[in-house]
């Protein structure tokens, strides 16, 4: 048995211990398994974080997306888009109404669809961060922001 004094000196803990046992505190934490030992690529995979999901109307090409767009799901969302974008000549309405965010990346990714898309383009994307997130770097107008499916189909056959 060690002594009390020498265990409050090197553990920070007052109870005496054995020697090669492990009190509670920080010592503790070496004895739990080790999430990066425990599989490889655990800490790597993830639940899906976008969802693309592509109706043809008779308006557009819907391209509804759902969930984060951002740095790791933006090149899903132009790989899902790149069939479109070089067969067919159809207006693409990129639906944001089930995003719950978007960064720089997902802002990259809607900048290049619509480039490539030239003017047959829209975003649909109501009042939320998403919307903000787009109003803030000014691209509203740029993107052809709607509020609606309802309101890019009257914009559409207005013009």
């Amino acid at each position: 048995m060690t002594n009390p004094e020498e265990t409050l000196a090197a553990t920070g803990d007052p109870s005496p211990q054995e020697p090669g046992t492990l009190s509670h505190g920080l010592g503790a934490l070496s004895q739990e398994p080790d999430a990066l030992s425990q599989e490889p690529g655990a800490l790597l995979r993830e639940p899906a974080r976008l969802s693309v999901v592509i109706h043809d109307l008779p308006e557009c090409t819907l391209v509804a997306v759902g969930g984060e767009l951002d740095l790791l799901t933006a090149p899903q969302l132009a790989a899902e888009l790149e069939p479109i974008l070089t067969a067919d000549h159809r207006h693409i309405a990129i639906d944001l109404t089930e995003t719950s965010f978007m960064d720089s990346a997902g802002i990259h990714a809607l900048v290049n669809i619509g480039n490539r898309a030239r003017r047959h383009f829209a975003v649909i994307c109501p009042a939320g961060t998403v919307r903000r997130t787009i109003e803030l770097v000014g691209l509203a107008e740029p993107l052809c922001v709607v509020d609606s499916l309802d309101e890019y189909k009257r914009r559409r056959a207005g013009s």
